[in-house]
């Protein structure tokens, strides 16, 4: 019975408890900092998935998704099987959209009507 439970602890792949382990260390503080009633009233964890105030099923399903895919890129990466078309593909899918949003002109608006029926 002690041999089962020796192998059982040696077959566990380190690695990836110490990254379960960060992680979660990371989500703790995140949702420590999210609780504080401190100088930090203005963070807030539900602005990833609030839109309006009601949860956006666009925001949710993104977010869900990044971490899903980080979590493959991680599983990869300790199996020894990343490859540059991975991180290509992870760079593709999660930042391009992020540099071309911040480099794109908003759409101009309309000019707005003056109270005398001017525009202005």
């Amino acid at each position: 019975m002690v041999q089962k439970l020796m192998d059982y602890v040696f077959s566990i792949n380190l690695m990836g408890v110490v990254l379960l382990m960060m992680v979660l260390g990371v989500v703790a503080t995140l949702f420590a900092y999210h609780k504080d009633k401190g100088d930090y009233k203005t963070f807030d964890l539900t602005d990833l998935i609030m839109e309006n105030g009601r949860i956006s099923k666009l925001a949710s399903t993104m977010l869900g998704a990044f971490v899903i895919h980080s979590w493959i890129m991680v599983e990869l990466t300790l199996a020894n099987k990343m490859t540059e078309g991975y991180i290509t593909l992870y760079g593709t899918i999660w930042i391009a959209p992020v540099l071309a949003q911040m480099f794109t002109k908003p759409a101009a608006t309309p000019p707005t009507e003056k109270k005398n029926g001017t525009q202005g």
